[in-house]
């Protein structure tokens, strides 16, 4: 979704993205802002998944 976020800021296609986003919670009247929002959105999840996996390996190093 990032590789399409990208190509969508450049060539403003955003068909494919859109309706994941929604999905996924995001507010898409935040796209007129620009793609930016959408895709710092993407990277809060992405940031926030990995910040859960390393608490799950931490905690499991840790018995």
């Amino acid at each position: 979704m990032n590789n399409d976020l990208r190509i969508a800021d450049a060539h403003e296609a955003m068909e494919k993205c859109l309706p994941t986003l929604q999905q996924l919670g995001f507010d898409t009247a935040n796209v007129n802002a620009g793609y930016g929002r959408a895709l710092d959105f993407v990277m809060d999840g992405a940031i926030n998944a990995l910040e859960t996996v390393a608490a799950a390996i931490e905690n499991l190093l840790s018995r």
